[in-house]
């Protein structure tokens, strides 16, 4: 994932978990991978996250839904994803 963090998101000290999940049963995702505020740059910051596993094995009707969950005392700022690939 590459993603863009501003100053004022820094400045919260909030951390960033990418998420995936598939959408038919939210109990199944990858909540391994996480970014600590101390790892974040202002600007582009790129972080690479574990394999899915056997979890995402689903037909051609399962859809999987990526994002951030973020967490900190007062969360400000912005964060804009720049770029994705999901290897299924």
């Amino acid at each position: 994932i590459v993603f863009d963090v501003d100053q004022a998101f820094i400045d919260s000290g909030a951390d960033l978990q990418p998420i995936i999940q598939r959408t038919d049963d939210y109990s199944i995702g990858d909540y391994s991978c996480y970014v600590s505020n101390g790892n974040l740059v202002a600007g582009e910051n790129e972080v690479t996250c574990g394999s899915l596993g056997e979890n995402f094995n689903f037909d051609e009707t399962g859809a999987v839904q990526v994002g951030f969950q973020s967490k900190g005392q007062v969360i400000e700022g912005t964060v804009t994803v720049k770029s994705l690939t999901i290897p299924m």
